[in-house]
């Protein structure tokens, strides 16, 4: 069955020759074909890959990476780091800021430019425009003077009489004193009811200890809106010290009605109206 002749032998290889050869060049147009097709990258079978080597101008299209230059776009992203501008936001932690007669960065409630400064009573506490005392530079001549001037003091310095408010009793007599502050800190004054007021708080020429019911606006949460602030006296017109104000309560006499006066309840530690007139040392 798979016998053949000598010649019929022959002319099936002359056959088959020539149909792979057919095949070859058949093949080889094929190549050529994909080689245009090279972009695809699929070129590159054989020495044909050479037209694949087009395949290479793709790469020319790595420009297009340029492109990726407009990853500069990207940069605009970096605008978004303005949002960290909205961190500005966390400002409106100000909307928690405490209260205050002044501030510096509130056009409305700015100190008389007269030389005083808006200054906190305690640190972090309500704010009030201070103005300090100039030492005395001359005699007073009323032959009570303890100084001149601050030369003449072995211990703090020259002011006038006197370096610190005092309430009712006779009127001071004009003379200047040699005065030292009484306390540095809140720890020199006795217990925790008392704080030490800043010079010129109260007119006061040094440091003194004052009373306080409260430190903070936090401190005053028996009702809403309580304010921790100074209360006015209504005998001598210099603050009494910090105690809590509501709304229905008072700093001042002018907080109240006719016939009443601002002064501040001791037991609980707050400022409030009160019938009648005050009892004022004689």
């Amino acid at each position: 069955m798979f016998a053949l002749g000598t010649k019929g032998w022959l002319s099936g290889a002359v056959l088959l020759g020539l149909s792979l050869a057919l095949v070859a060049c058949g093949g080889s147009t094929e190549e050529g074909n994909g080689g245009g097709g090279g972009q695809a990258g699929t070129g590159g079978t054989g020495g044909t890959a050479g037209s694949g080597g087009a395949a290479g101008q793709a790469g020319s299209g790595g420009s297009a990476g340029q492109a990726g230059t407009g990853g500069s776009a990207g940069q605009a992203g970096t605008g978004g780091s303005a949002g960290q501008a909205g961190t500005g936001g966390s400002a409106g932690s100000a909307g928690q800021s405490q209260s205050g007669d002044c501030d510096d960065n509130d056009p409305n409630l700015v100190c008389p430019d007269n030389g005083s400064t808006c200054t906190e009573l305690v640190p972090g506490g309500f704010t009030v425009c201070a103005l300090q005392v100039e030492e005395a530079t001359a005699c007073t001549g009323s032959g009570m003077d303890d100084c001149c001037e601050t030369s003449e003091c072995a211990e703090g310095a020259c002011y006038p009489y006197p370096s610190f408010p005092s309430c009712g009793g006779a009127q001071p007599p004009e003379m200047n004193v040699c005065a030292s502050d009484l306390c540095e800190n809140d720890s020199d004054c006795q217990g925790s009811d008392q704080f030490c007021a800043p010079r010129g708080v109260n007119n006061n020429a040094v440091r003194y200890c004052m009373p306080k019911g409260c430190t903070t606006d936090a401190d005053c949460n028996a009702k809403a809106d309580g304010k921790c602030a100074p209360v006015r006296n209504p005998c001598c017109g210099s603050w009494t010290g910090l105690f809590c104000v509501y709304p229905d309560g008072c700093r001042t006499d002018g907080d109240c009605d006719n016939g009443q006066y601002c002064d501040v309840n001791w037991d609980e530690g707050t400022g409030e109206c009160m019938d009648g007139g005050p009892m004022c040392p004689a």
